[in-house]
C-alpha cells in the first residue's frame, strides 16, 4: 500500500497562496476562520493532491497540526468539501508534538505493516 503523509500547513495552503487570502480578508473587513473545513486550500493543491492520490492509488494518513479538530472532521472536509472519496482516506497518525513528526509517522508506520510506499 502506498501512504502519503499530508501535513496541511505550506502544502494545501502554499505561502503565497495564504498571503493572497490574508489580503482579500484585510480587504472584506470580515474575519474568516482559517482553519473551519480548509476553506483555504489552494485548489490547485487539492487538484494535485486528489491526481497524485489516484496516480501512486495512495491513501492519506493525516499528519498536520489540524488534527486536534478530530479525524472525523478532516475526513468531512475531504469528502464533503472537495469530493475526496474516503476510500482515500487511511487514517491519522497520533499527536505526539511538533518536534516529533518523524516519531509519530514511525510509529504508523510500525501498527501498520502493510504500507510499503
Amino acid at each position: 500500500m502506498n501512504v502519503i503523509f499530508l501535513d496541511f500547513d505550506g502544502t494545501m495552503i502554499p505561502t503565497s497562496f495564504s498571503k493572497f487570502m490574508e489580503q482579500m480578508n484585510k480587504l472584506s473587513k470580515s474575519k474568516l476562520n482559517t482553519h473551519s473545513y480548509g476553506e483555504f486550500f489552494a485548489p490547485y493543491c487539492v487538484e494535485n493532491l486528489l491526481t497524485l492520490l489516484k496516480e501512486k492509488d495512495a491513501k492519506l494518513v493525516f499528519t498536520t497540526n489540524w488534527r486536534d479538530k478530530g479525524h472525523g472532521v478532516l475526513v468531512k472536509m475531504f469528502i464533503d468539501r472537495y469530493n475526496i472519496p474516503d476510500e482515500f482516506i487511511l487514517g491519522s497518525t497520533e499527536m505526539i508534538s511538533n518536534e516529533q513528526r518523524g516519531l509519530e509517522i514511525e510509529t504508523f508506520l510500525k501498527e501498520n505493516d502493510s504500507i510499503t510506499n
